[in-house]
């Protein structure tokens, strides 16, 4: 009886040290005994794992999804029942999943072009704007050449500081925004950040927002 008791807890730990996606021995957290002593929960972990790593793999400046789910990972840790963690992870892996269908959509390399004026503001001020992987440069207001950060990239039908029906944009729409810091040493602007955002279904077409040193809007504008 003794050796069939032996027998089953080294079943058990051992079940339980393969479980989740991350080595259950060493779990120490509140959660993290939770979600391995817990079949559903460990494999929804698991399943959200591979998601969010497939998505890192497919695409280069993927900071703001990380960022997210750093806060999602924050509200996981508030949860108290495995009820919760199990509408937290099955909520957080839609939005993954999401995340890659909308990224396939417009590869990053369709912002590296050169866009014109789309408005009065945008042709007195740019004219015409070139973005590659390296300068970001315009003609007018003393022509500028610099070279910019990337900070952060969104994936969607709508993002940060704009609403798509502002825009005139239907919400079937796909959207890639991201956020640039430029390195404007010798441009006589006040521009601190842009943000650039393509839009699936009109080729070309470059909405921008303008940033101050504060990250406040300065303005809104667009290329075509």
């Amino acid at each position: 009886m003794f050796k069939i008791y032996i027998i089953i807890l080294i079943s058990i730990f051992s079940n339980y040290s393969l479980a989740a996606s991350f080595d259950c021995s060493k779990a120490k957290t509140k959660i993290e005994k939770i979600i391995c002593l817990s079949p559903e929960i460990s494999k929804k972990d698991e399943e959200l794992a591979k998601i969010y790593y497939a998505v890192n793999n497919a695409s280069a400046n993927n900071q703001f999804l990380i960022e997210k789910q750093k806060k999602w990972l924050k509200e996981r840790n508030k949860c108290d029942s495995d009820k919760c963690l199990l509408e937290k992870y099955s909520e957080r892996i839609g939005v993954i999943e999401n995340w890659l269908d909308n990224e396939k959509k417009i590869d990053d390399f369709f912002l590296y072009r050169t866009y014109v004026g789309g408005d009065r503001y945008s042709m007195s001020v740019y004219g015409e704007m070139t973005i590659d992987k390296e300068y970001l440069s315009w003609t007018n207001s003393g022509s500028c050449k610099t070279k910019y950060t990337i900070l952060s990239k969104e994936v969607g039908s709508t993002f940060s500081d704009i609403d798509p029906n502002v825009l005139g944009r239907h919400e079937k729409f796909t959207f890639k925004s991201f956020k640039l810091k430029l390195h404007v040493n010798n441009c006589k602007t006040n521009v601190a950040y842009l943000r650039v955002t393509l839009i699936s279904e009109i080729n070309g077409y470059l909405d921008v927002i303008e940033y101050d040193k504060n990250d406040a809007i300065n303005a809104r504008t667009h290329f075509n």
